[in-house]
């Protein structure tokens, strides 16, 4: 796991006070007894066969599983510690959640970790493995039922928290601001069209093409960073694309001069859920956390 990691065995080694041959020697002989090799070596660093990541991934989740077992069985003497282990996909409305159970859970010894990532790709690994006790993702109803199918694969439990609209976000500056009701996908034509989240591993996914808007829209710009991405929309007359209600929208708030508008004519929805390992039962520290969710909608 060290060396899969750090992607270099020298480095490993001195991670766990260990002499590089004799870590060496030790993954030969793991090697040996399995009949295949886990690490090959490229111009990037060591990186893990395809089996080698396998073989990784099972001792993620006995290691994650030792560490509970540990902390159930703590010395009385010291106080246990909290854990709660959270991942997001490019998800920004689960903030203020967070920081209110910190607040809750402050002056109390707690290992908490909350992790934002890009792509499903990314967390897959973690939750199946179990490094995470869940991860929030959300995902537009074409392609719900491929994800679910990725994730019975990796046995991964996929349990839905909200079904959302896709809504245009416009800012004071937007003639479309002082609507009221709805508005059709052909009035965002005149605008740049604003979208939140890291680039799509697959382009097809992304909210405009989903849409159909393509290069009908006045030019598009994708930012990872919630801030910019509402900055720029109350400060121009471009129109943003998230997938929310905007009840709830309106509620946080964070944003004055900014509302949500529903795409009327739009067939396409989003759904927000978590994801967890079918092996790891979810603590009480994480439901708390995932009734917080659900009640922001």
């Amino acid at each position: 796991m060290e060396i899969a990691d750090t992607g270099s065995f020298s480095q490993a080694a001195r991670n766990l006070y260990v002499s590089q041959p004799n870590l060496s020697h030790a993954v030969k002989q793991i090697e040996r007894e399995l009949g295949f090799p886990l690490f090959i070596r490229s111009a990037s660093g060591v990186i893990p066969t395809p089996e080698g990541n396998a073989v990784i991934d099972h001792f993620r989740i006995i290691k994650r599983e030792y560490e509970q077992l540990a902390q159930f069985l703590h010395t009385p003497d010291y106080p246990a510690r909290l854990s709660l282990r959270v991942a997001t996909l490019n998800s920004n409305w689960t903030t203020p959640v967070f920081a209110n159970l910190v607040k809750r859970y402050n002056g109390i010894p707690v290992n908490f970790s909350f992790r934002n990532y890009s792509y499903l790709s990314e967390l897959l690994p973690l939750v199946e493995s179990c490094q995470v006790d869940f991860a929030v993702i959300g995902t537009v109803s074409t392609y719900l039922k491929n994800i679910q199918r990725k994730l019975a694969d990796r046995s991964i439990d996929y349990y839905p928290i909200c079904d959302a609209p896709i809504c245009a976000v416009v800012g004071h500056q937007n003639p479309l601001y002082d609507r009221t009701g709805g508005i059709s996908i052909r009035e965002l034509f005149p605008f740049t069209v604003v979208e939140y989240g890291s680039a799509a591993e697959d382009p097809s996914h992304c909210l405009p093409h989903v849409l159909g808007l393509g290069n009908r829209v006045n030019g598009e710009v994708k930012v990872n960073y919630s801030n910019l991405f509402y900055s720029i929309i109350q400060n121009t007359t471009a129109v943003g694309l998230i997938a929310d209600l905007p009840e709830a929208f309106q509620s946080r708030r964070a944003w004055p001069d900014i509302r949500l508008l529903r795409l009327a004519d739009c067939t396409v929805s989003a759904q927000y859920g978590y994801i967890k390992s079918r092996r790891l039962p979810l603590t009480d520290v994480a439901a708390e956390l995932l009734d917080s969710f659900k009640q922001l909608f």
